[in-house]
């Protein structure tokens, strides 16, 4: 191998490791993820909700609203604060970073399958986004 095929291989190598590094940044935004416990519950049961709030660096604040289906009731708020019973609000007005809100929640005796949504928004969005992850949980005996 002569010294330009070295030169050319060596360019080409410092590219593709340029390229990795902007897409390993570029994948790194606010979010915020809903994971539960169990994707099937049964009458009465108590379920786990994790909200996962993603925070690039250059946040300060964000919002959430977690919408609890009808009929499901709040068991532990985790902090999250409602004037509402099938709502659930935190907000985080400096200093955000990554972090997990955990809830729980009483299935309902009435078999089907129910939605969990919600929104969030950081200071660098200019609407509400929605909730990604985990949203339906069956209930059944």
């Amino acid at each position: 191998m002569n010294k330009k095929q070295t030169k050319l291989y060596i360019f080409i190598a410092i590219i593709i490791i340029a390229l990795v590094l902007i897409i390993v940044g570029l994948e790194r935004e606010n979010t915020i993820k809903r994971d539960v416990q169990k994707k099937n519950a049964k009458p009465g049961e108590i379920i786990t909700i994790t909200l996962d709030v993603s925070v690039k660096d250059d946040q300060t604040y964000y919002a959430l609203e977690e919408y609890v289906p009808k009929d499901w009731v709040i068991v532990d708020s985790g902090g999250g604060a409602s004037s509402d019973p099938h709502i659930l609000n935190w907000v985080v007005f400096q200093n955000a970073q990554d972090t997990t809100h955990t809830y729980t929640v009483k299935a309902p005796n009435q078999e089907k399958d129910y939605t969990f949504s919600g929104i969030y928004i950081f200071n660098d969005l200019t609407e509400p986004t929605p909730i990604k992850g985990d949203t339906l949980i069956k209930v059944n005996s």
